[in-house]
């Protein structure tokens, strides 16, 4: 495995890249480091295993938005809880660690090693149904080393007011039986990283299983699968669209503008007629491009239509699946 990493919050571009092998002897060599905080481990999802580009999830679990101190380490607490919940129900919760950050809140690491397409899908399912997950940079910015361990006593790795607490891995049980207090983060957080815990869990993401059938991960390969005909079948219609994620839960105005933004998609959340719409009034149609065409999109389903009669969408498109069609094409020039 290739992986592309950091040792400080802000350590500058380009980012260091080597072997998970090299990585290891890395560590083991400055376990002095990682004790006294200088060193944190900072991962990209993207890695190359026998040259293909895969991903390992991760999900960033903050406090309410709004919420300071306690409140919002207790908010993320709540967060963590339903965030293993659900991973639990889809039987996936063995290829999840749950790390307190030492600030206020949670990262899910997952050693679970997807392709494109599945990885894409997951984030996308994210997005629409973990909704308490408020910041998916993290997920999205997939060669961008992010936090696994970091010591906030440090300058170095944080920007926030320094604090003796450092990441650590939070056992499972706890935060599914709801035990897991503000008390409990702060004790379990309290001073200097343990650096044969950081290495350990290194070496459980390294040695993540390649999945190459999402059948072998069970309800969670399930659900992948489901975004993923999402985005392949361009033409769903509304009817076939609505029983595709009738188990799902409805994608809001704001979370739907976020996702096509992403894919480079300028869009305002404005009244349309009688109710709220995704607009392009004054923007090309995402479809045909006419920007005069003031195409408009009503939730649940989403479905697109322009006012001009040249375009595919002018009878209405699932702008979803379109524009998930578009994510695919983009990410696979990468």
């Amino acid at each position: 495995m290739q992986l592309t990493f950091k040792t400080t919050l802000t350590s500058p571009q380009p980012y260091s890249s080597m072997s998970s092998a090299d990585y290891l002897a890395l560590l083991n060599a400055n376990k002095d480091k990682i004790y006294g905080g200088s060193f944190g481990v900072y991962l990209a999802r993207k890695v190359t295993v026998d040259n293909q580009q895969l991903f390992q999830p991760l999900m960033d679990i903050d406090g309410a938005v709004g919420l300071e101190g306690t409140d919002k380490t207790i908010s993320a607490i709540q967060f963590a809880q339903l965030t293993l919940k659900v991973i639990s129900d889809l039987e996936a919760a063995d290829h999840f660690k749950i790390i307190a950050t030492g600030g206020t809140g949670f990262r899910a690491v997952s050693n679970l090693l997807l392709n494109r397409s599945a990885y894409f899908a997951l984030v996308d399912w994210l997005r629409c149904q973990m909704t308490h997950l408020h910041d998916l940079n993290p997920s999205t910015q997939t060669d961008f080393p992010h936090q696994v361990f970091a010591y906030k006593g440090d300058p170095l790795q944080t920007q926030k007011t320094l604090t003796d607490g450092h990441s650590t891995v939070i056992d499972k049980n706890m935060l599914a039986q709801s035990a897991f207090t503000f008390d409990d983060y702060l004790r379990e957080t309290a001073g200097r990283p343990d650096p044969d815990e950081v290495i350990s869990v290194v070496q459980w993401l390294i040695d993540g299983p390649v999945i190459s059938d999402l059948k072998a991960i069970g309800p969670l390969g399930k659900r992948i699968e489901q975004y993923q005909r999402i985005a392949a079948d361009v033409s769903v219609n509304p009817f076939s669209y609505a029983n595709l994620r009738k188990d799902m839960e409805p994608i809001g105005l704001s979370a739907m503008q976020d996702m096509i933004a992403e894919r480079g998609i300028i869009s305002k959340v404005e009244k349309r007629g009688e109710a709220q719409a995704i607009s392009f009034r004054g923007r090309p149609c995402p479809v045909c491009g006419n920007p005069t065409a003031n195409a408009r999109a009503y939730p649940p389903g989403y479905q697109l239509k322009c006012f001009n009669v040249n375009c595919e969408a002018h009878n209405g498109m699932g702008i979803l699946p379109h524009v998930l069609r578009i994510s695919e094409q983009y990410h696979s020039l990468f």
